[in-house]
């Protein structure tokens, strides 16, 4: 009991890590390149193309989707953009946050160490790079966590493990729970990153895994949603537009999940591999399917939020 207890204590503290780093890194970056993100928005959302790009470089670089669709929602608010001109980059938000997801995949965790040592030196004698010291000792923590996850998750009885999530066997269920857990971590890119790590020590498998995933994609919306409520109704079309896109596109792909499963299994690499491909086909299959339909949704969504 006393070994199970510290492997737990373990991952509750190694998850404490990850979101107090995902947070730190999103406010450090936003306190360092803020402005010329703000810039950036105004100035390339004229086309729907070059929003989506917008959103995903945004999304990598701020390391979380809320916080890229907050910042449109209330540039929306403030009328830096417009709500149609918005949509593009929403659309790419979600692009954006499959990054982390590739980078596990790709066991960057292993040269986490390296990149807090860089942050370091760069914080203490980088003299004109100093200020990007803070934001790479972040990053490198919000890996060092997901390594120290994987770590703890390795000595959990996979029998134990696996009883308690077999209610995930069923899709529905799976993204229900994946819903759950992106409003309690407030954070889709923690839970996949958290996905990840059990698909790879083998207690769910690519089923599960995909289905706790698109529900974190809907669960995720719940911050901008959130933020607003205090806003004005540009903002409030940004977020509802943010949960439509998420919703539909599971719903879309929901009949097709069997085929889908069957095409990822195909993909080269493991199981990791093969749910980071995943998500990332996913969210790039919605953001075209999306764009070509962007009119006619921008007309649905200023219909309901007059």
């Amino acid at each position: 009991m006393l070994v199970n207890a510290g492997i737990i204590s373990g991952i509750v503290g190694s998850v404490a890590l990850f979101l107090y780093s995902v947070i730190s890194f999103g406010k450090i970056i936003k306190s360092v390149a803020g402005e010329k993100v703000k810039t950036l928005l105004t100035s390339l959302t004229d086309n729907p193309v070059k929003g989506v790009v917008l959103g995903t470089v945004s999304t990598a670089i701020l390391q979380s989707s809320s916080a890229t669709s907050v910042l449109v929602a209330s540039m929306a608010d403030a009328g830096f953009i417009t709500f149609y001109n918005s949509l593009g980059v929403i659309f790419g938000v979600n692009i954006g946050t499959t990054i982390t997801s590739q980078l596990v995949a790709y066991n960057a965790m292993s040269i986490s160490p390296f990149i807090i040592l860089l942050g370091m030196v760069l914080l203490w004698w980088g003299r004109s790079f100093k200020k990007y010291g803070k934001p790479i000792i972040y990053f490198g923590l919000l890996f060092f966590s997901i390594y120290l996850i994987s770590i703890f998750v390795s000595y959990l009885d996979q029998n134990s493990i696996g009883s308690l999530l077999v209610v995930t066997s069923n899709p529905i269920v799976a993204i229900l729970v994946g819903v759950l857990a992106a409003i309690i971590f407030q954070s889709s890119s923690v839970v996949s990153g958290i996905v990840l790590i059990l698909a790879g020590a083998g207690h769910i498998d690519l089923m599960q895994s995909v289905g706790l995933i698109l529900g974190a994609n809907i669960g995720t919306t719940s911050t901008v949603i959130i933020a607003s409520m205090a806003l004005g109704r540009e903002a409030k079309r940004v977020a509802l537009s943010h949960f439509l896109f998420n919703f539909l596109g599971v719903i879309i792909v929901l009949p097709f999940l069997g085929p889908f499963y069957q095409a990822v299994s195909w993909l080269d690499g493991g199981v990791v591999h093969q749910i980071a491909n995943t998500y990332l086909i996913f969210n790039l299959t919605c953001t075209l399917l999306f764009l070509i339909a962007i009119k006619p949704f921008a007309f649905v969504v200023s219909k309901i939020i007059k």
